[in-house]
């Protein structure tokens, strides 16, 4: 009886652990088709991205930045 409870309840709580892992964060995207993004040759960060670790944001930002000046 204890071990079939005992497996139970370790069922209950792996499905539990599990059913966090399903969401998916929610990413929301704008821009306007119609722009001419070639017509453009200068960027600035309005703000620096918040949030996760800041090494890995400045890895993130550090790597945006490399990418757009190499394209000029």
């Amino acid at each position: 009886m204890k071990a079939r409870t005992l497996m139970t309840l370790s069922s209950l709580v792996l499905f539990a652990g599990l059913s966090g892992c399903t969401s998916s964060p929610t990413v929301d995207i704008d821009h306007d088709p119609a722009a001419n993004f070639t017509a453009y040759r200068t960027y600035a960060w309005a703000k620096k991205p918040e949030g996760g670790s800041p090494l890995g944001m400045q890895r993130v930002v550090a790597g945006i930045d490399s990418r757009l000046q190499a394209k000029g």
